[in-house]
């Protein structure tokens, strides 16, 4: 969770957060071709300015985290084996480092190659125990026709969000407009909004401007609520398969590997929990939707004992018409 009030903090923390996952990833993947006997193969395949670029992730990282950083080879040695337990069935013949540069259009970072050339992707998320991991972004104005057009009705549905989208979005601006006396529209960047010393962040804004930014979020989460709630009662296995790629599986290919450290603020990495997920995992648990609370910005499914949260939020201001839509995981 960033702190809204230290925003120096949140930058530290973003940073950190990109680091550890790039040297993660790195690390992760030498373990798994050593206990295999084939690092000098997957070391051979790493171009040279990318070690360079790890190689300096790894000097500032040392300087921003040491606790982390003097952790780091044990956890990668702890998750290889993991990883080669999930899939002790396979013959592994080549690892690759693919990460965020990989142009295979989902969500892997690293590639693995059996001796029947069949290829698994494994996804890696290093995160705080208890917290929601993002699985999926996606622009609001397609999300539902990206993600469920296997459902007929699904451009319909999106233009209807589409539309309440914009009528919720105008309706905000205007009411801002009645408070601040600003002549806020849908177009332009809105510079007389900081000028005036009003924040971007909802939260450190006055409690009437908050809510009526917050209110406007609640009525596009529920319209989403409602629209998916139809698609599950039209077809459930058809929406099991439109989840998929949203709870981060675009491809059957991948599995996903989760790393959670205490979240504390000290943040104990000596007592890490691992999770391993296929496509297979939610199919057949029992699953249920939850409503958005009023002047909540999320609908959630039930996932057994796990949360599914599917969150309205701008892409950069409220301001803006531009908002996406995040999903993420919470497992308990």
């Amino acid at each position: 969770m960033l702190d809204k009030e230290r925003p120096e903090a949140n930058i530290k923390e973003a940073l950190v957060n990109e680091l550890k996952g790039n040297l993660f990833e790195y690390v992760l993947a030498l373990e798994v071709s050593q206990k295999l006997g084939i690092k000098h193969s997957f070391l051979k395949n790493i171009p040279q300015d990318y070690l360079q670029k790890l190689n300096d992730y790894d000097n500032v990282l040392r300087s921003l985290d040491s606790s982390l950083y003097v952790k780091l080879p044990q956890l990668a040695k702890t998750a290889a084996e993991f990883v080669l337990l999930n899939l002790s069935k396979d013959k592994i013949e080549k690892v690759e480092l693919i990460g965020k540069s990989s142009s295979t259009g989902h969500e892997g970072d690293l590639r693995l190659t059996n001796d029947q050339h069949e290829v698994k992707y494994i996804s890696l998320k290093f995160c705080k125990k208890g917290s929601y991991v993002n699985t999926k972004s996606a622009g609001l104005k397609t999300f539902i026709a990206k993600y469920f057009s296997s459902f007929s009705s699904a451009p319909s549905v999106q233009l209807t969000l589409n539309n309440h989208f914009e009528i919720c979005h105008e309706r905000m601006l205007q009411e801002l407009n009645r408070e601040t006396g600003l002549g806020l529209t849908s177009k332009g960047l809105h510079s007389d909004w900081e000028k005036l010393g009003y924040s971007l962040l909802p939260g450190k804004l006055p409690p009437h401007l908050s809510l009526i930014i917050h209110r406007s979020y609640y009525q596009i989460a529920e319209l989403l609520y409602f629209e998916l709630l139809k698609f599950d009662q039209e077809d459930s296995a058809k929406f099991n398969l439109s989840l998929r790629p949203l709870l981060g599986f675009s491809s059957e290919s991948i599995c996903q590997l989760f790393c959670f450290y205490d979240n504390t603020k000290e943040k104990n990495y000596d007592n890490i929990e691992m999770k391993w997920l296929t496509t297979s995992y939610y199919e057949g648990l029992k699953r249920q939707f939850i409503s958005p609370k009023e002047q909540k910005s999320s609908l959630t499914l039930s996932l057994a004992s796990d949360l599914f949260q599917i969150r309205v939020k701008p892409m950069s201001s409220f301001l803006a018409p531009s908002y996406k839509i995040n999903c993420s995981l919470k497992f308990h």
